[in-house]
């Protein structure tokens, strides 16, 4: 049997009427224009929300627009909320503009809190590494008059210094720091002293003359023909100083310099 629904033809189920006209009757009891509407006329065939081409998933709504209901009671869009921002914490290092997190500790950042833990200190690398004067210093001892490198030679019997990354014949190095650090690389040291002939050791400022590669290789010469006419003569070596700084350097290590006591 078919159902009773003019138009219907579908089979009965319950009271002489197919199951979807029966539900309505249970639904919409009296209402016989919902009864014999046609089949389908009242499913919802997209999403309710203007704009939106998705196919219905519950309470007229999408997929997409349901979750949001029934997440946020509204099918609109609400951006995310901002996290809340911890409250500046500035380094307590001095001079630092950094700003010490929650993962750190003692209300230092990162930096200094590795430094502290590290070497107990908050100074960086070029605050806690010495002074190389002062390594210089240990390599150098008195022989008469002359300041003598104690190091290690290189292969032209020169003493050499590293410092800054770089290897420098050590009374150059030392001239530079005393005299003039703005030496240039065209000009040359020349030992007015008898180093200069037995091993070019002497690192002593006061020793040293600035001239040029010509100059110096006439010099050495000279002076070479000169020992070689006059056996056991040596060339003299005085008390001089070329700067204060040479003379204060000597003072402090116990070198020989100008100043000496009276009588």
């Amino acid at each position: 049997m078919t159902c009773e629904i003019e138009d219907c033809n579908r089979h009965t189920d319950t009271a002489g009427m197919c199951c979807v006209h029966y539900q309505r009757s249970r639904k919409y009891p009296g209402d016989l224009d919902k009864l014999h509407a046609p089949i389908g006329a009242y499913r919802q065939k997209g999403c309710k929300v203007e704009g939106c081409p998705a196919p219905h998933k519950a309470l007229g709504y999408c997929n997409h627009h349901h979750v949001r209901v029934h997440r946020n009671g509204t099918p609109e869009k609400i951006g995310r909320r901002p996290k809340p921002q911890p409250a500046p914490n500035p380094c307590q290092a001095e001079g630092c503009s950094k700003l010490a997190t929650t993962k750190t500790a003692a209300g230092y950042c990162s930096m200094h809190k590795t430094r502290l833990e590290r070497h107990g200190s908050l100074d960086g690398p070029e605050a806690r590494r010495p002074d190389p004067i002062l390594r210089f210093a240990e390599k150098v001892e008195a022989d008469g008059e002359c300041w003598v490198w104690t190091g290690p030679p290189d292969a032209d019997g020169y003493g050499h210094f590293y410092v800054d990354g770089r290897n420098y014949r050590a009374h150059r190095w030392l001239y530079m720091r005393l005299v003039n650090p703005n030496l240039s690389p065209e000009m040359q040291l020349d030992h007015i002293c008898s180093r200069d002939e037995e091993d070019p050791l002497c690192i002593k400022p006061g020793h040293l003359q600035e001239i040029t590669p010509a100059e110096h290789a006439r010099l050495t010469n000279r002076r070479a023909a000169i020992l070689k006419d006059n056996p056991g003569m040596e060339w003299g070596a005085d008390r001089r100083h070329r700067s204060m700084a040479e003379l204060f350097f000597g003072l402090e290590n116990h070198l020989p310099t100008a100043l000496h006591s009276k009588g």
